[in-house]
């Protein structure tokens, strides 16, 4: 669990500095995250093993402090694994919620619909688990 913890603030850290720069990212009282997950249809019960995941990973990491003492704030959003909905999701995490960051991402097509939205708004977006090659091979930033 220990290296788990490490390894999701490091990426956190990472990707916001590089996002917004270490002080435009840490002036927020907290980080919000963006999370995608297929919490409802037929693939609800693999976006809930998911969502487990990460609330986990949430609580261990705000226990330690958060990210360079600020604590993560994930809003997560149902895709109910369809792709239109996946990208309305999306949308609503950037431009409503002001998120810093994305993940999730469970089926390749919600993936695709959504990965491309957060390009478009410089947002940085970890994969969990869509892996078609159109995905992997793009050449995102």
């Amino acid at each position: 669990m220990k290296k788990s913890k490490v390894l999701v603030g490091s990426i956190l850290a990472v990707a916001l500095i590089f996002t917004f720069g270490a002080s435009q990212a840490m002036a927020a009282d907290t980080i919000k995250v963006g999370i995608v997950l297929p919490l409802t249809g037929k693939l609800a019960k693999f976006g809930e093993i998911e969502n487990k995941s990460f609330l986990m990973a949430l609580k261990e990491i705000n226990a330690a402090g958060g990210v360079n003492g600020k604590k993560i704030e994930l809003i997560i959003e149902d895709t109910m694994g369809k792709p239109d909905v996946g990208r309305s999701a999306i949308e609503k995490l950037i431009t409503q919620d002001k998120v810093v960051m994305l993940g999730g991402g469970y089926s390749s097509s919600v993936t695709w619909a959504t990965i491309a939205v957060a390009q478009q708004n410089k947002i940085p977006f970890l994969v969990n688990t869509g892996s078609a090659d159109k995905i992997t091979e793009q050449g995102w930033e």
